[in-house]
Protein backbone atom coordinates (compact mmCIF):
# COMPACT_ATOMS: atom_id res chain seq x y z
CA UNK A 1 0.00 0.00 0.00
CA UNK A 2 1.92 3.44 -1.01
CA UNK A 3 0.50 6.27 1.09
CA UNK A 4 0.65 10.07 0.05
CA UNK A 5 0.77 11.91 3.03
CA UNK A 6 0.86 15.89 1.92
CA UNK A 7 2.23 18.19 4.71
CA UNK A 8 0.86 21.36 4.50
CA UNK A 9 2.93 24.08 3.08
CA UNK A 10 3.40 25.77 6.45
CA UNK A 11 4.65 22.76 8.36
CA UNK A 12 7.08 22.19 5.66
CA UNK A 13 8.36 25.93 6.37
CA UNK A 14 8.26 24.65 10.53
CA UNK A 15 10.08 21.84 9.35
CA UNK A 16 13.11 23.67 7.79
CA UNK A 17 12.94 26.60 10.83
CA UNK A 18 13.57 23.61 13.21
CA UNK A 19 16.17 21.82 10.88
CA UNK A 20 18.03 25.59 10.74
CA UNK A 21 18.24 25.76 14.73
CA UNK A 22 19.38 22.56 15.33
CA UNK A 23 21.80 21.56 12.45
CA UNK A 24 23.02 25.05 11.69
CA UNK A 25 22.73 26.89 14.96
CA UNK A 26 23.32 23.75 17.24
CA UNK A 27 20.48 24.43 19.38
CA UNK A 28 17.81 22.04 20.82
CA UNK A 29 14.17 21.97 21.49
CA UNK A 30 13.42 22.34 25.19
CA UNK A 31 12.11 19.59 26.80
CA UNK A 32 9.47 18.13 28.32
CA UNK A 33 7.18 19.82 25.36
CA UNK A 34 4.00 21.04 26.12
CA UNK A 35 1.81 20.02 24.97
CA UNK A 36 3.34 16.64 24.35
CA UNK A 37 2.19 14.13 21.67
CA UNK A 38 -0.25 12.72 23.55
CA UNK A 39 -2.10 15.92 24.65
CA UNK A 40 -2.28 16.87 21.19
CA UNK A 41 -3.99 13.90 19.98
CA UNK A 42 -6.14 14.22 22.86
CA UNK A 43 -7.27 17.50 21.96
CA UNK A 44 -7.09 16.59 18.55
CA UNK A 45 -10.13 14.20 19.41
CA UNK A 46 -11.90 16.17 21.65
CA UNK A 47 -12.33 19.01 19.17
CA UNK A 48 -13.33 16.82 16.35
CA UNK A 49 -16.75 16.73 14.70
CA UNK A 50 -16.53 13.23 13.44
CA UNK A 51 -19.82 10.62 13.20
CA UNK A 52 -19.45 8.05 16.38
CA UNK A 53 -18.10 5.41 14.34
CA UNK A 54 -15.20 7.63 12.49
CA UNK A 55 -14.83 8.93 16.13
CA UNK A 56 -13.99 4.73 17.01
CA UNK A 57 -11.57 4.65 13.82
CA UNK A 58 -9.98 8.02 14.70
CA UNK A 59 -9.43 6.85 18.70
CA UNK A 60 -8.04 3.42 17.47
CA UNK A 61 -5.73 5.24 14.68
CA UNK A 62 -4.40 7.65 17.42
CA UNK A 63 -3.21 4.79 19.84
CA UNK A 64 -1.20 3.21 17.00
CA UNK A 65 0.16 6.58 16.06
CA UNK A 66 1.09 7.01 19.60
CA UNK A 67 2.69 3.39 19.47
CA UNK A 68 4.51 4.11 16.40
CA UNK A 69 5.98 7.59 17.48
CA UNK A 70 6.94 5.80 21.03
CA UNK A 71 9.10 3.28 18.99
CA UNK A 72 10.57 5.38 16.32
CA UNK A 73 11.90 8.34 17.78
CA UNK A 74 14.89 6.96 19.00
CA UNK A 75 15.91 5.39 16.02
CA UNK A 76 14.07 7.56 13.33
CA UNK A 77 12.44 10.72 14.58
CA UNK A 78 15.80 12.32 16.12
CA UNK A 79 18.61 14.24 14.71
CA UNK A 80 22.07 12.89 15.15
CA UNK A 81 22.52 15.98 17.89
CA UNK A 82 19.57 15.59 19.52
CA UNK A 83 20.99 12.30 20.96
CA UNK A 84 22.75 13.42 24.13
CA UNK A 85 19.38 15.32 25.30
CA UNK A 86 17.03 11.90 24.62
CA UNK A 87 20.21 9.57 26.30
CA UNK A 88 19.92 11.74 29.73
CA UNK A 89 16.43 12.19 29.29
CA UNK A 90 15.64 8.47 29.44
CA UNK A 91 18.32 8.18 31.93
CA UNK A 92 15.99 10.68 34.43
CA UNK A 93 12.80 9.13 33.00
CA UNK A 94 13.32 5.41 31.94
CA UNK A 95 9.76 4.71 31.86
CA UNK A 96 8.07 7.82 30.86
CA UNK A 97 6.59 7.39 27.16
CA UNK A 98 8.31 9.53 24.91
CA UNK A 99 5.18 10.96 23.87
CA UNK A 100 4.59 12.52 26.81
CA UNK A 101 8.02 14.23 26.48
CA UNK A 102 8.54 14.99 23.05
CA UNK A 103 5.91 17.60 21.25
CA UNK A 104 4.53 18.61 17.57
CA UNK A 105 8.37 19.06 16.38
CA UNK A 106 8.62 15.40 16.83
CA UNK A 107 4.82 13.79 15.83
CA UNK A 108 5.40 16.33 12.74
CA UNK A 109 8.89 14.34 11.48
CA UNK A 110 7.27 11.23 12.47
CA UNK A 111 4.67 11.51 9.65
CA UNK A 112 7.37 11.97 7.12
CA UNK A 113 8.34 8.49 8.29
CA UNK A 114 4.99 7.07 7.99
CA UNK A 115 4.54 6.26 4.44
CA UNK A 116 7.66 3.78 4.55
CA UNK A 117 6.47 2.43 7.61
CA UNK A 118 2.47 1.55 5.93
CA UNK A 119 4.43 0.19 2.88
CA UNK A 120 5.04 -2.96 4.69
CA UNK A 121 1.66 -3.01 6.18
CA UNK A 122 -1.69 -3.96 4.44
CA UNK A 123 -4.50 -1.87 4.79
CA UNK A 124 -7.76 -2.92 3.25
CA UNK A 125 -8.76 -0.68 -0.02
CA UNK A 126 -12.04 0.34 2.53
CA UNK A 127 -9.62 1.46 4.79
CA UNK A 128 -7.05 3.48 3.32
CA UNK A 129 -9.52 6.65 2.64
CA UNK A 130 -10.04 6.58 6.64
CA UNK A 131 -6.32 6.66 7.06
CA UNK A 132 -5.61 9.15 4.89
CA UNK A 133 -8.30 11.50 6.04
CA UNK A 134 -7.07 10.80 9.86
CA UNK A 135 -3.58 11.71 8.36
CA UNK A 136 -4.80 14.97 6.50
CA UNK A 137 -7.03 15.99 9.06
CA UNK A 138 -4.53 15.96 12.16
CA UNK A 139 -1.69 17.37 9.72
CA UNK A 140 -4.10 19.80 9.30
CA UNK A 141 -4.27 20.39 12.74
CA UNK A 142 -1.38 20.46 13.60
CA UNK A 143 -0.49 23.82 11.41
CA UNK A 144 -3.84 25.55 12.48
CA UNK A 145 -1.96 25.49 16.20
CA UNK A 146 0.85 27.21 16.06
CA UNK A 147 1.42 27.39 19.24
CA UNK A 148 2.23 23.24 19.72
CA UNK A 149 5.58 23.79 18.27
CA UNK A 150 8.19 25.69 20.08
CA UNK A 151 9.34 29.24 19.67
CA UNK A 152 12.22 29.50 21.86
CA UNK A 153 15.35 27.15 21.11
CA UNK A 154 18.20 26.46 23.97
CA UNK A 155 22.02 25.91 23.52
CA UNK A 156 23.01 22.31 22.77
CA UNK A 157 25.26 21.76 25.88
CA UNK A 158 25.44 18.01 25.65
CA UNK A 159 27.40 18.33 22.31
CA UNK A 160 28.53 14.61 20.74
CA UNK A 161 31.77 14.73 18.99
CA UNK A 162 31.20 12.48 15.33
Amino acid sequence: YNLDINIPLILEKRLKYNWDQIIQNDRLIPLPQVPHVEEILENFLLNGKWSKSKRTCYIALCGGLITFFNSALPESLLYYCERAQYNSLIAEQPTRNLSQIYGAEHLLRCFLQLPELLNEVYIYPDEQHLVKSFFKEVLNYLAQNATFFSKAFIENKNKIKK
